[in-house]
């Protein structure tokens, strides 16, 4: 009986506490780091790779480029909605995540990429035509990396990789 009165009596307390505290019981806001940022970090690494990779492909080759690029396609609103989830954790937004300037970079990213995809793969055979411009292509990935490295930049996350990262890149 003394047990239940006890746990009687430290609910009441913590429901007395909540009440005149909220403040105090919720818990603060979520402060970005660079692991809430990390998978959008890695595309953007990852592109100077492709890009490299386009420019010195051997034309009627199967290439990692292409094979790279269909992985990303198969999943082209995977990032996008990284970003929009990020800008609704950190930033409160309910609604006109997509407006935001951030979500906005990454969507013009994913639409770079799927542009050098078509360019260099345009008949679907897995092969880089001799008559693709390879570096229009790679010029695609490069855009699309310093779209990426806008969203890094605008979303207040303090670390040295981003730092670098973003002043490579713009």
């Amino acid at each position: 009986m003394d047990t239940r009165r006890a746990f009687v009596g430290s609910l009441s307390t913590v429901a007395l506490a909540t009440s005149l505290f909220p403040g105090k019981a919720l818990a603060k806001d979520p402060v970005p780091s660079f692991a809430s940022v990390e998978t959008i970090y890695g595309l953007g690494t990852s592109l100077s790779t492709l890009a490299t990779k386009i420019e010195t492909a051997t034309p009627n080759m199967p290439s990692s480029a292409i094979v790279g690029l269909e992985v990303f396609a198969k999943d082209k609103d995977f990032y996008p909605t990284f970003a929009r989830a990020y800008v609704v954790r950190y930033n409160g937004v309910s609604t006109g995540a997509d407006s935001d300037g951030r979500v906005t970079a990454i969507n013009n990213a994913r639409s770079l990429i799927l542009a050098a995809k078509a360019a260099i793969d345009f008949n679907e055979d897995r092969l880089i035509d001799e008559k693709v411009d390879k570096k229009k292509a790679a010029a695609f990935i490069r855009d699309a990396q310093k779209e990426v490295a806008k969203f890094l930049r605008d979303c207040q996350v303090k670390d040295d990789r981003i730092d670098s990262f973003v002043k490579s890149v713009l």
